[in-house]
């Protein structure tokens, strides 16, 4: 009942998988810097379910594209991974405890060729949430997990020499306790992202091409200063064809960022990392085409 450009797909699986020798082996293993692992349970067996539908609009000479969809996951488990957190290590281990984790999600996309401009544009945009289930210091915490996502992104060619294309993404994610209390309120987190990039293209004459690009990433957290970077890069390209070589030269951190800190959350479960970057740094490189 659709057009001939329009189509429908709808998708649904069922699946049961069994654990492995990693899984039932009862002694402890080191499986990272400061982590332990080891188990306390028989066979892992799981059964899931998967489905999603999904829609599809399109207009070829209009170039009008549209899509719609949602989705939804869960899976059932006889096993649960119990963490234990101390100042020193931290250890998982694999206990028998019925295991339910449950996932939906919908998501929205628009595509549009601006003849006037020349220029493609498009817009997504998407929400998800999660329920699971955790075993933390012998304490059982269900989390229920939500997250917001939009993604605009623009790409056009100016003065037919010079292309510039800007896409952004703003991600909010909640991660809050599903018990009640004021204990469990102090356990919610939440963590909004927003990224941006932007490139510009110039090709002045044939045998050169010029490239600048810039990225900022803004994070915000509560109860924690907001991050905010820069980063700029440059590239120059230049091309003897009598000699079938390409001299580039490649501009790397023009902001001269020096630190860089990321922020990620999973559940009850908040990282952090700190990286020490290198500054502004030129490379020169000679190519010989044969």
């Amino acid at each position: 009942m659709t057009t001939a450009e329009d189509y429908l797909s709808f998708n649904y699986r069922y699946g049961e998988t069994t654990g492995n020798i990693s899984g039932i082996f009862r002694g402890a293993v080191l499986s990272g810097y400061r982590s332990l692992r080891a188990n306390d349970a028989a066979l892992q067996e799981s059964r899931g379910h998967t489905g999603s539908l999904h829609y599809n609009f399109q207009r070829s000479i209009s170039m009008l594209f549209m899509n719609a969809g949602i989705s939804y996951n869960r899976s059932i488990a006889n096993t649960i991974t119990s963490s234990v957190m101390t100042d020193d290590i931290s250890q998982s281990v694999l206990i028998p405890f019925d295991n339910d984790v449950s996932s939906f999600g919908a998501s929205a996309g628009i595509s549009k060729y601006i003849f006037a401009l020349g220029a493609t544009t498009s817009l997504k945009g998407s929400w998800s949430t999660s329920r699971s289930n955790q075993l933390l210091n012998g304490e059982s915490l269900p989390y229920h997990n939500e997250s917001w996502t939009i993604a605009p992104n623009i790409e056009a060619r100016l003065w037919k020499k010079v292309s510039a294309n800007y896409e952004a993404s703003g991600t909010w994610t909640v991660s809050r306790s599903a018990k009640e209390g004021v204990a469990a309120a102090s356990l919610n987190r939440q963590i909004k992202r927003f990224d941006q990039n932007l490139a510009l293209s110039y090709s002045p004459v044939r045998a050169v091409f010029l490239r600048l690009t810039g990225r900022h990433q803004f994070v915000d957290q509560p109860s924690m200063e907001d991050l905010s970077y820069y980063f700029i890069d440059a590239k120059i390209r230049y091309t003897m064809v009598r000699y079938k070589m390409d001299f580039d030269l490649d501009l790397s951190n023009l902001a001269n960022v020096r630190s860089y800190e990321t922020f990620s959350l999973t559940a009850n479960q908040f990282s952090h990392s700190h990286n020490h970057l290198r500054g502004r740094m030129a490379v020169l490189k000679v190519s010989f085409n044969l």
